[in-house]
């Protein structure tokens, strides 16, 4: 019975982590990139690594937000945030020497998922 306390205990501390990790609305591996309105980060999706060259860092979210709403924020807020399109309609950018592509596409079920992929610029 301890152990189940303990583990729960646990659990819920855990919880409480990943919950203030994401109360700025970024995304949890990827700072200073917002979550777009309507958009929940996928439960273990973050994957996040520095190699020598610099940082890697992939993410994903879901929702049921219209492409042409995540497509109208991200190009309105990264700029903001430092980022430089290099191509506004595929969400190409970059900063700091780290190249950031973000794809959206509708899943079968009609549910919008939007895919993360940071990593060195090229040359970097």
């Amino acid at each position: 019975m301890r152990r189940s306390w303990q583990a729960g205990l646990v659990a819920l501390g855990l919880t409480v982590v990943a919950v203030a990790a994401r109360a700025d609305g970024c995304l949890s591996c990827v700072d200073q990139l917002p979550l777009a309105p309507g958009l929940v980060e996928t439960a273990d999706s973050c994957l996040n690594f520095d190699t020598a060259a610099g940082r890697v860092a992939q993410a994903e979210a879901r929702g049921t937000v219209p492409v042409t709403e995540v497509r109208a924020f991200y190009r309105s807020v990264l700029p903001a945030f430092g980022w430089n399109l290099l191509d506004p309609d595929a969400l190409d950018a970059t900063r700091s020497g780290e190249r950031l592509k973000i794809s959206v596409e509708v899943t079968e079920g009609n549910e919008l998922r939007v895919h993360y992929a940071l990593a060195p610029s090229p040359g970097n």
